[in-house]
Order: C-alpha cells, then sequence, then structure tokens
C-alpha cells in the first residue's frame, strides 16, 4: 500500500563495507547490494544474469564501402567502424543523391 501517511521501508546492506576486488579500497554504499565498487563489478569476469553482464561482441564488416573494415561492437545497430566512416558515407551518399537529380 502506498500514498499519504504509509512508509516504506528501503533495504540496506550495512555500513562500511570495502569492495572485495584485490587492493580496492572503496568504501561500498549501503545500499549497494553487491560486494563489488561500481568500478570492478563491471569488470568482474562473473557471469550472473541482470546488472554487470555485457552482450557478447558481434564481428561484422563496416558499412562504408570505401572502408570494409572488420570491427567488433556489442551494439547491434552499429554499421560502421568509426565516426569518420559514419560522415563518409553519408558526405558519398549525399553528394551522389545531388548528382542524380541534377541529371533529371
Amino acid at each position: 500500500m502506498s500514498g499519504p501517511g504509509t512508509t516504506r521501508q528501503v533495504k540496506s546492506f550495512g555500513r562500511g563495507r570495502v569492495c572485495v576486488a584485490g587492493g580496492c579500497a572503496t568504501i561500498l554504499s549501503a545500499y549497494n547490494p553487491s560486494s563489488w565498487c561500481a568500478v570492478h563489478d563491471r569488470l568482474s569476469p562473473r557471469t550472473r544474469s541482470g546488472r554487470g553482464t555485457r552482450p557478447p561482441a558481434n564481428s561484422r564488416a563496416c558499412a562504408n564501402p570505401a572502408c570494409g573494415a572488420v570491427f567488433e561492437s556489442a551494439n547491434a545497430k552499429r554499421q560502421y567502424c568509426s565516426d569518420d566512416c559514419r560522415g563518409q558515407a553519408f558526405y558519398a551518399r549525399r553528394h551522389h543523391d545531388e548528382e542524380t537529380e541534377g541529371a533529371r
């Protein structure tokens, strides 16, 4: 039940806890359920569902016809290996459209 006059307990996990990563002296927030600080939680090789996991990197060829380099990205929608290639492809498409429009 929620609304005016109701209070909800916030779950806490103890004060003074330290990150379990070797050599890390970060004191964890009482509200952090993990035993790892934010930096080491992302870097840890642990596999678990939810927070801290990354999708596997996919290998693909750059969509810029002038490049064609093979690159890896965890973002499935990424088409170009770099911002420069994306810009060059945009320029080439726009330049091609202007040429075909002028020929009409």
